[in-house]
Protein backbone atom coordinates (compact mmCIF):
# COMPACT_ATOMS: atom_id res chain seq x y z
CA UNK A 1 0.00 0.00 0.00
CA UNK A 2 1.35 3.42 -0.94
CA UNK A 3 1.99 5.52 2.22
CA UNK A 4 -0.09 8.65 2.71
CA UNK A 5 1.66 11.87 1.78
CA UNK A 6 2.47 14.46 4.45
CA UNK A 7 -0.04 17.20 5.15
CA UNK A 8 0.49 20.88 4.47
CA UNK A 9 -1.44 23.65 6.22
CA UNK A 10 -2.48 27.14 5.05
CA UNK A 11 0.48 29.29 4.03
CA UNK A 12 0.07 31.63 6.99
CA UNK A 13 0.91 28.78 9.39
CA UNK A 14 4.69 28.38 9.45
CA UNK A 15 6.11 24.86 9.35
CA UNK A 16 7.74 25.55 12.69
CA UNK A 17 4.21 25.35 14.18
CA UNK A 18 3.20 22.07 12.51
CA UNK A 19 4.05 20.11 15.66
CA UNK A 20 1.42 22.09 17.58
CA UNK A 21 -1.33 20.35 15.57
CA UNK A 22 -2.43 16.71 15.95
CA UNK A 23 -3.71 14.62 13.04
CA UNK A 24 -7.18 13.13 13.41
CA UNK A 25 -6.96 9.49 12.24
CA UNK A 26 -8.75 8.64 9.02
CA UNK A 27 -9.01 12.23 7.81
CA UNK A 28 -6.98 15.27 6.80
CA UNK A 29 -8.37 17.32 9.69
CA UNK A 30 -5.90 18.52 12.31
CA UNK A 31 -6.60 19.98 15.75
CA UNK A 32 -4.50 22.31 17.83
CA UNK A 33 -2.87 20.82 20.90
CA UNK A 34 -3.44 23.97 22.94
CA UNK A 35 -6.54 25.86 24.02
CA UNK A 36 -6.34 29.50 22.97
CA UNK A 37 -8.10 32.90 22.94
CA UNK A 38 -9.36 32.61 26.52
CA UNK A 39 -9.58 36.37 26.91
CA UNK A 40 -12.09 36.87 24.06
CA UNK A 41 -15.85 36.52 23.75
CA UNK A 42 -17.18 33.51 21.86
CA UNK A 43 -17.93 35.72 18.84
CA UNK A 44 -14.44 37.21 18.82
CA UNK A 45 -12.89 33.75 19.17
CA UNK A 46 -14.56 32.74 15.90
CA UNK A 47 -13.38 35.92 14.18
CA UNK A 48 -9.80 35.71 15.41
CA UNK A 49 -9.44 32.13 14.19
CA UNK A 50 -10.83 33.18 10.79
CA UNK A 51 -8.02 35.74 10.48
CA UNK A 52 -5.61 32.84 11.04
CA UNK A 53 -7.40 30.65 8.44
CA UNK A 54 -8.58 28.34 11.23
CA UNK A 55 -11.98 27.27 12.57
CA UNK A 56 -13.47 26.46 15.97
CA UNK A 57 -13.66 22.70 16.38
CA UNK A 58 -17.12 21.10 16.55
CA UNK A 59 -18.27 18.23 18.72
CA UNK A 60 -18.24 15.91 15.70
CA UNK A 61 -14.46 16.35 15.52
CA UNK A 62 -13.60 16.99 19.14
CA UNK A 63 -15.10 13.76 20.53
CA UNK A 64 -13.09 11.52 18.13
CA UNK A 65 -10.02 13.59 19.06
CA UNK A 66 -10.70 13.12 22.77
CA UNK A 67 -11.08 9.36 22.29
CA UNK A 68 -7.90 9.27 20.20
CA UNK A 69 -5.89 11.01 22.92
CA UNK A 70 -7.34 8.69 25.56
CA UNK A 71 -6.36 5.65 23.47
CA UNK A 72 -2.84 7.03 23.07
CA UNK A 73 -2.60 7.55 26.82
CA UNK A 74 -3.52 3.89 27.23
CA UNK A 75 -0.77 2.98 24.71
CA UNK A 76 -3.23 1.75 22.09
CA UNK A 77 -2.25 4.17 19.32
CA UNK A 78 0.33 6.89 18.58
CA UNK A 79 -0.36 10.61 18.37
CA UNK A 80 1.12 12.20 15.27
CA UNK A 81 1.69 15.87 14.55
CA UNK A 82 1.17 17.43 11.14
CA UNK A 83 4.87 17.01 10.39
CA UNK A 84 4.52 13.28 11.11
CA UNK A 85 6.35 13.27 14.44
CA UNK A 86 5.06 10.93 17.12
CA UNK A 87 4.45 12.54 20.49
CA UNK A 88 6.67 11.26 23.27
CA UNK A 89 5.17 9.46 26.23
CA UNK A 90 5.61 12.58 28.34
CA UNK A 91 3.89 14.76 25.73
CA UNK A 92 0.97 12.32 25.54
CA UNK A 93 0.61 12.41 29.33
CA UNK A 94 0.67 16.21 29.34
CA UNK A 95 -1.99 16.44 26.62
CA UNK A 96 -4.16 13.86 28.36
CA UNK A 97 -3.88 15.71 31.67
CA UNK A 98 -4.92 18.94 29.97
CA UNK A 99 -7.95 17.41 28.23
CA UNK A 100 -9.05 15.35 31.24
CA UNK A 101 -8.19 17.66 34.13
CA UNK A 102 -7.97 21.34 33.27
CA UNK A 103 -9.73 22.71 30.18
CA UNK A 104 -12.90 24.62 29.32
CA UNK A 105 -13.56 24.64 25.59
CA UNK A 106 -16.23 26.31 23.46
CA UNK A 107 -17.30 23.97 20.66
CA UNK A 108 -18.73 25.01 17.31
CA UNK A 109 -22.28 23.79 17.90
CA UNK A 110 -25.57 25.51 18.71
CA UNK A 111 -28.93 23.78 19.14
CA UNK A 112 -31.65 25.47 17.12
CA UNK A 113 -35.20 24.61 16.16
CA UNK A 114 -35.22 22.37 13.12
CA UNK A 115 -36.32 19.12 11.53
CA UNK A 116 -34.05 16.65 13.34
CA UNK A 117 -34.48 14.55 16.46
CA UNK A 118 -36.91 16.15 18.94
CA UNK A 119 -37.28 19.06 16.48
CA UNK A 120 -33.62 20.12 16.92
CA UNK A 121 -30.95 20.96 14.39
CA UNK A 122 -27.26 21.66 14.98
CA UNK A 123 -25.81 24.93 13.73
CA UNK A 124 -22.07 25.21 13.05
CA UNK A 125 -20.39 28.35 11.79
CA UNK A 126 -17.54 28.71 9.32
CA UNK A 127 -15.90 32.12 9.09
CA UNK A 128 -13.54 33.01 6.25
CA UNK A 129 -11.54 36.00 5.17
CA UNK A 130 -13.28 38.05 2.52
CA UNK A 131 -11.00 36.93 -0.30
CA UNK A 132 -12.51 33.43 -0.22
CA UNK A 133 -15.03 33.57 -3.06
CA UNK A 134 -16.79 30.37 -2.02
CA UNK A 135 -18.49 32.01 0.93
CA UNK A 136 -20.50 35.19 0.49
CA UNK A 137 -23.48 34.68 2.76
CA UNK A 138 -22.66 37.40 5.28
CA UNK A 139 -19.87 39.93 5.69
CA UNK A 140 -18.57 41.15 9.05
CA UNK A 141 -15.60 43.48 8.93
CA UNK A 142 -13.83 41.66 6.11
CA UNK A 143 -14.94 38.21 7.32
CA UNK A 144 -17.54 36.10 5.54
CA UNK A 145 -19.68 33.57 7.33
CA UNK A 146 -21.31 30.37 6.20
CA UNK A 147 -23.81 28.67 8.52
CA UNK A 148 -23.99 24.89 8.31
CA UNK A 149 -27.27 23.48 9.63
CA UNK A 150 -27.78 19.74 10.00
CA UNK A 151 -30.76 17.87 11.51
CA UNK A 152 -29.92 16.56 14.96
CA UNK A 153 -29.25 12.85 14.93
CA UNK A 154 -30.86 10.67 17.58
CA UNK A 155 -29.08 11.14 20.89
CA UNK A 156 -29.71 10.76 24.60
CA UNK A 157 -32.05 13.28 26.22
CA UNK A 158 -31.12 12.71 29.84
CA UNK A 159 -28.11 13.57 32.02
CA UNK A 160 -25.99 10.41 32.24
CA UNK A 161 -22.49 8.94 32.21
CA UNK A 162 -21.18 7.84 28.79
CA UNK A 163 -18.48 5.29 28.00
CA UNK A 164 -15.45 6.73 26.23
CA UNK A 165 -15.90 4.51 23.19
CA UNK A 166 -16.81 5.34 19.57
CA UNK A 167 -19.89 3.10 19.69
CA UNK A 168 -21.41 5.36 22.37
CA UNK A 169 -21.61 8.46 20.09
CA UNK A 170 -23.32 9.44 16.86
CA UNK A 171 -21.52 11.15 13.97
CA UNK A 172 -22.24 14.57 15.51
CA UNK A 173 -20.28 13.69 18.63
CA UNK A 174 -23.35 13.30 20.84
CA UNK A 175 -24.02 10.20 22.95
CA UNK A 176 -26.53 7.55 21.97
CA UNK A 177 -25.88 4.95 24.68
CA UNK A 178 -25.43 5.41 28.40
CA UNK A 179 -22.77 3.61 30.37
CA UNK A 180 -23.59 0.69 32.62
CA UNK A 181 -21.41 2.48 35.15
CA UNK A 182 -23.27 5.61 36.27
CA UNK A 183 -20.50 6.80 38.57
CA UNK A 184 -17.79 8.84 36.88
CA UNK A 185 -14.56 6.93 36.21
CA UNK A 186 -11.52 8.90 35.10
CA UNK A 187 -10.43 7.89 31.61
CA UNK A 188 -13.43 5.57 31.18
CA UNK A 189 -16.58 7.70 31.25
CA UNK A 190 -17.80 11.19 30.41
CA UNK A 191 -20.52 13.19 32.13
CA UNK A 192 -23.20 14.40 29.71
CA UNK A 193 -25.76 17.17 30.07
CA UNK A 194 -28.39 16.92 27.36
CA UNK A 195 -29.82 19.89 25.37
CA UNK A 196 -33.08 20.83 27.03
CA UNK A 197 -34.02 23.79 24.81
CA UNK A 198 -33.13 25.75 21.69
CA UNK A 199 -30.32 28.30 21.84
CA UNK A 200 -27.84 26.29 23.89
CA UNK A 201 -24.21 25.80 22.84
CA UNK A 202 -21.92 22.85 23.54
CA UNK A 203 -18.96 23.21 25.88
CA UNK A 204 -16.43 20.66 27.04
CA UNK A 205 -15.22 21.10 30.61
CA UNK A 206 -12.56 19.10 32.44
CA UNK A 207 -11.48 19.44 36.05
CA UNK A 208 -10.24 17.19 38.84
CA UNK A 209 -13.78 15.88 39.43
CA UNK A 210 -14.84 14.85 35.92
CA UNK A 211 -14.98 15.64 32.21
CA UNK A 212 -18.29 17.03 31.04
CA UNK A 213 -19.93 17.45 27.63
CA UNK A 214 -22.28 20.31 28.49
CA UNK A 215 -25.08 20.85 25.95
CA UNK A 216 -26.83 23.50 28.04
CA UNK A 217 -24.32 26.32 27.81
CA UNK A 218 -25.04 29.98 27.14
CA UNK A 219 -22.37 32.40 25.95
CA UNK A 220 -21.09 33.95 29.22
CA UNK A 221 -18.84 36.51 27.54
CA UNK A 222 -15.14 36.46 28.30
CA UNK A 223 -13.49 34.14 30.81
CA UNK A 224 -9.80 33.65 31.64
CA UNK A 225 -10.43 29.90 31.56
CA UNK A 226 -12.78 29.43 28.58
CA UNK A 227 -11.16 29.15 25.16
CA UNK A 228 -11.29 27.29 21.86
CA UNK A 229 -9.31 24.61 20.07
CA UNK A 230 -8.52 25.46 16.45
CA UNK A 231 -8.93 23.02 13.59
CA UNK A 232 -8.19 23.11 9.90
CA UNK A 233 -8.19 20.73 6.96
CA UNK A 234 -4.75 20.02 5.62
CA UNK A 235 -3.81 19.22 2.05
CA UNK A 236 -1.82 16.18 0.98
CA UNK A 237 0.63 16.83 -1.82
CA UNK A 238 0.05 14.56 -4.79
CA UNK A 239 2.96 12.68 -6.19
CA UNK A 240 3.11 11.30 -9.70
CA UNK A 241 3.19 7.55 -10.10
CA UNK A 242 6.29 6.01 -11.56
CA UNK A 243 6.21 3.02 -13.78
Amino acid sequence: MRPRQPLTLPDNIPRSEYDSFIQLPGSDIVLGRNQMLNDLTREDQFKELAYQHLHVVSSSLFIPYLLHVNNAYQKRTPLLTVSGKELTREQVRDLHTYLFRRCWINLNDEFIEGDGYRNFSLLSRRLFLGDNNLYREETMGGIREKSIIRPLEKCLMTDVQIDLAPRAFNTQGLPTKKSKQQKYEHGKTLSYQYPSDFGFNINFIANVDCINLDCRSHDPGTSPHQGVIPCVEGVRQKTSRTS
